[in-house]
């Protein structure tokens, strides 16, 4: 899929809501064509990662985004996500493989989004050649398939810290990088190398921005709350700059991850709670292209 010279817009639309129409409906307001696809409803009505839909369900989606006039950006899959450790068997990575890749070329993804496998406790061994093995086998399978593997900074050892984003990279030939601009704001533990987490973000971009291929827009404090977009400490403004210097800007898609904040008082209206994600992932669309424009 060929993207314009102008950086296209998108976002996790499932953070507005499960539903695929409401996820079309959110876009649509924000006068944005293109979609990061994560979570959808399943049968039942509860929210599924899409790798974990039935193939019937996922060609309905698909079908139903190309009559909204719409495209998939990324397919957010939970490959060597924080819940899979590298000391669970690889053939649970090659069976979700397995279904990934058919689900992401239905969708016609630009790029499937994956990562490094859980941290192990403090002290325990990285397995770092298990990691790359593993990385370099998705990278083969997903490239063959003509889909774009591109690793998120996410809390997972590329993660950890500009060091081992480039190792891993030095031992993986051809994967690329997602450069989400919080994920490494308030760190809880001192990566691998005896230096804080609590480093600078745009110390992490600027090492890695030569194999950035797309950016994930949330921010927070150190306090860990997620904010708008500019308003917290993940440099926001600085790198999405930057980022717009570019020859050819690549895409950026807003991650909101505001739902933390939802009043305590609507926990229990799900009515309620679901109009507040909608409206706050809009309203988070609007800042972040407000923010884009005043840099114009």
């Amino acid at each position: 899929m060929t993207l314009t010279n102008q950086p296209p817009l998108s976002g996790f639309a499932d953070e507005a809501n499960p539903s695929l129409q409401k996820q079309i409906q959110a876009h649509r307001e924000l006068g944005w064509r293109w979609l990061d696809i994560r979570k959808l409803r399943d049968a039942a009505g509860q929210p599924q990662n899409v790798t974990d839909l039935p193939m019937s369900m996922v060609e309905e989606s698909a079908a139903t985004i190309a009559e909204a006039d719409m495209a998939v950006l990324g397919y957010g899959s939970n490959l060597g996500n924080y819940n899979h450790p590298i000391t669970e068997p690889s053939d649970v990575t090659i069976e979700e493989l397995e279904r990934l890749i058919p689900r992401a070329q239905a969708l016609k993804a630009h790029h499937v989004r994956i990562m490094s496998y859980a941290l192990p406790p403090h002290g325990e061994p990285l397995q770092e050649q298990e990691r790359f093995r593993r990385l370099r086998e998705i990278v083969r399978r997903c490239r063959d398939a003509g889909l774009l593997p591109l690793h998120e900074n996410c809390g997972n050892y590329g993660g950890l810290g500009w060091r081992q984003t480039m190792k891993m990279l030095e031992n993986v030939p051809g994967l690329r990088l997602i450069f989400d601009t919080a994920n490494q704001v308030r760190r809880h533990h001192p990566d691998r190398d005896g230096e804080s987490y609590n480093r600078p973000n745009w110390e992490f971009y600027d090492q890695v921005r030569e194999w950035v291929d797309v950016l994930h827009i949330k921010d927070r404090t150190r306090e860990a709350r997620h904010c708008w977009p500019g308003e917290g400490e993940g440099e926001v403004e600085r790198i999405v700059a930057d980022w717009l210097c570019r020859p050819e800007p690549g895409p950026i898609s807003i991650e909101p991850h505001l739902t933390g904040n939802l009043p305590s008082e609507l926990r229990s209206d799900p009515e309620k709670a679901d109009a507040w994600r909608y409206e706050h992932y809009v309203e988070y669309g609007r800042r972040f292209k407000h923010l884009l424009s005043r840099m114009a």
